[in-house]
């Protein structure tokens, strides 16, 4: 049986590779190691059942070689500077209030999306002017822990952001967290692209 399963390993990976690159062509990294780890679990299933010999997909991988092939588009302070004219001139919307807190936190605190979809107001020191990361949300709204050990960290915010927030503050909806939905669940990172940040880069230029 070992020498079957020898065999068909061999007979087999070109295969799966072709899957494998299939999937990055298709889906994102993270999408396809979902979706890899799935079939994998199908195949240890169905190996324990006996329907198959072995799991001859347990020696693919999916890595994370390859991310960010292509260079980061890091905006100018030219750049930044329009985009933040751009939504002081639309705060009169309660909708872009929340969304230009959102985005100069982002731009001056240099948190991970998750990091400012899970901040809780008790982390925000305004009389400090400081920021802590004790959160984060991960992509269904779930509230956990941060990533790892350094990204616990505590940073300093420029005047005019503590103004803002302090400002966001008194209409935010009720709950603990600062950039919630109008009910005060976590937002959605798809949601903020869809409903803020695209609208927005268009309307900049």
């Amino acid at each position: 049986a070992r020498n079957r399963q020898v065999k068909l390993n061999k007979l087999m990976r070109p295969n799966l590779s072709d899957f494998r690159d299939h999937l990055l062509t298709k889906l994102s990294r993270p999408m396809a190691k979902k979706v890899l780890a799935s079939f994998k679990g199908i195949l240890s299933e169905a190996e324990a059942r006996g329907h198959v010999v072995g799991n001859v997909a347990n020696s693919v991988r999916i890595g994370n070689k390859g991310r960010h092939k292509e260079p980061v588009a890091i905006p100018t302070k030219a750049e930044v500077k329009t985009i933040m004219a751009k939504l002081d001139g639309w705060a009169k919307d309660k909708h872009w209030r929340r969304l230009r807190a959102l985005f100069a936190t982002a731009i001056y605190s240099g948190f991970r999306a998750s990091e400012l979809r899970g901040l809780p107001w008790d982390a925000v020191d305004l009389k400090a002017g400081t920021i802590t990361v004790k959160q984060r949300a991960d992509e269904r709204g779930v509230i956990g822990s941060p990533k790892t050990v350094a990204s616990r960290r505590t940073i300093s915010i420029p005047t005019f952001l503590v103004t803002m927030l302090r400002d966001w503050r008194i209409e935010c909806p009720p709950g603990p967290l600062v950039f919630p939905t109008t009910l005060g669940t976590v937002q959605l990172l798809s949601d903020i692209h869809t409903a803020g940040w695209r609208p927005l880069q268009v309307a900049a230029k």
